[in-house]
């Protein structure tokens, strides 16, 4: 399997359908196999939203995993949950000389244009509908207003029908 079957297949979604990956689940994904090395390129990718002005506990959500160990017994490991954001800047900040972080970094990149070219199309989208909404209601106001006629008389100008002087008093 490829990295971008794997990355696809251990993506999960949240009911309101964002996506969202495990970082254990990532790790070996992208050709890491000690948890050490994995922790510094996420805190460096944390380090970078950070620098970046970003909330980057809305892309890192730190929760714990439990994981069998040798008697049959469970414990508890450190894991985050990671957004698409956090996982393309972990990718970035990543080793590329690896395969696997070379290919998750096309992965992600492709991935981010599609969400770029989406938000785009629905900007347009609301912007057409905003423009037919402001022509729709211009259409209906336009026959209430009263048109008027400038008419030349011996070099004076009349306005057709008359305004009404404001009462001053």
């Amino acid at each position: 399997m490829t990295v971008t079957e794997d990355l696809e297949q251990i993506k999960r979604l949240t009911d309101q359908d964002v996506e969202y990956w495990h970082a254990r689940d990532l790790m070996p994904v992208l050709g890491y196999a000690d948890w050490g090395n994995f922790e510094k390129a996420i805190e460096r990718a944390i380090a970078s939203f950070d620098a970046a002005g970003e909330e980057s506990a809305h892309h890192f959500g730190a929760t714990t995993k439990l994981v069998p160990i040798g008697s049959g017994a469970e414990r508890e490991v450190a894991d985050y949950f990671l957004t698409r954001a956090a996982c393309y800047i972990i990718v970035m900040n990543g080793d590329s000389t690896k395969p696997e972080i070379a290919e998750a970094q096309k992965y992600f990149a492709v991935q981010a244009r599609k969400m770029e070219k989406l938000e785009q199309l629905i900007a347009d989208q609301r912007r057409v509908d905003l423009r037919n909404r402001v022509k729709d209601r211009n259409a209906f106001a336009a026959p209430l207003t009263v048109p008027r006629i400038i008419r030349r008389r011996r070099g004076r100008s009349f306005a057709w029908p008359p305004m009404r002087q404001p009462d001053w008093t």
